[in-house]
């Protein structure tokens, strides 16, 4: 889950990942450019992130783990 999207920047996004050995989170444009990839804490269910720096637009978020991607999200930055 995401919230809230839209956003103006910061997100939460809720995931249980404790079965997995290693995650972290991408977020990409619509082009595919890179802008975070951050490592995740799979003891957490709650993650929360400060993606102001963004421009108001389309992105993509990816959650891999074990080298496999488990979750895709559209978020939507409205400044």
């Amino acid at each position: 889950i995401l919230y809230p999207n839209p956003s103006s920047g910061k997100i939460i996004i809720s995931k249980e990942i404790s079965q997995y050995g290693g995650c972290w989170i991408e977020v990409r444009d619509t082009h595919g450019r890179l802008y975070l990839s951050s490592k995740l804490n799979v003891n957490e269910t709650l993650f929360e992130k400060d993606l102001s720096f963004l421009t108001s637009g389309m992105y993509s978020i990816q959650i891999y783990c074990d080298d496999l991607q488990i979750e895709s999200m559209k978020l939507i930055i409205q400044k």
